[in-house]
């Protein structure tokens, strides 16, 4: 099964899931033959009021996801708490690539909880090695924890490498909450890790109690 967009512009959709939602499971379709591609498309204005969902992609199936050259545009998941473009559940066998793409005005909202990741929620606990990123840009992204970007794993330091991350991420030292890692590996612990130039250095932060690493 392939979904494939190419030189598409969709905006102003309202809705209470994500612009691509499915639903999946092993019984009814092989989740390895399972992909969404989007190539040189533009989404615009997305408002997503749905409890879990993402305004874009909100999968957490082992699919495959390629966007590239691409542009997402003031997407707003209002009550979601994680992701307000891409939420990216990574299962074992599924990959996802990013390249040459924009993410402008895009909000993870949930003004009760808090939201994570204002561009793309990852979560890549199961699969450290089946993404790539390359090329992103973002500007004017907000959430209250990882305006940008955040990513959850069970090995931060191992998964976060110039290699699946190439981007220039410069722009997030003057930000600590640009880009936020959460590390399973620490258990119950709040671990936040910003990523800058690539360099691990660990800063005196506060976060309630728990260690922090920053730039």
């Amino acid at each position: 099964m392939m979904v494939e967009l190419e030189f598409v512009t969709i905006s102003d959709v309202k809705s209470t899931v994500s612009l691509f939602s499915f639903s999946l499971s092993s019984a009814n379709i092989n989740e390895q033959e399972y992909k969404v591609k989007l190539l040189n498309c533009s989404l615009q204005r997305l408002e997503i009021d749905g409890s879990g969902e993402a305004a874009v992609f909100g999968e957490s199936v082992g699919v495959g996801l390629v966007m590239k050259g691409s542009l997402i545009e003031g997407a707003l998941s209002e009550k979601s708490k994680e992701g307000g473009a891409l939420k990216i559940l990574l299962e074992e066998g599924g990959y996802v690539t990013i390249e040459n793409s924009s993410f402008t005005g895009c909000v993870c909202e949930n003004m009760s909880e808090g939201g994570k990741g204002g561009g793309i929620y990852l979560d890549c606990s199961l699969n450290e090695e089946g993404f790539q990123l390359s090329s992103i840009s973002f500007s004017g992204c907000s959430a209250t924890v990882g305006k940008n970007m955040f990513v959850k794993s069970s090995n931060l330091v191992n998964s976060v490498n110039e290699q699946r991350f190439a981007f220039d991420c410069a722009g997030f030292k003057e930000d600590g909450n640009a880009f936020v890692g959460e590390d399973g590996k620490y258990g119950e612990m709040d671990l936040r890790v910003f990523l800058v130039e690539l360099k691990w250095i660990e800063v005196p932060v506060s976060t309630g109690g728990h260690d922090t690493m920053g730039c």
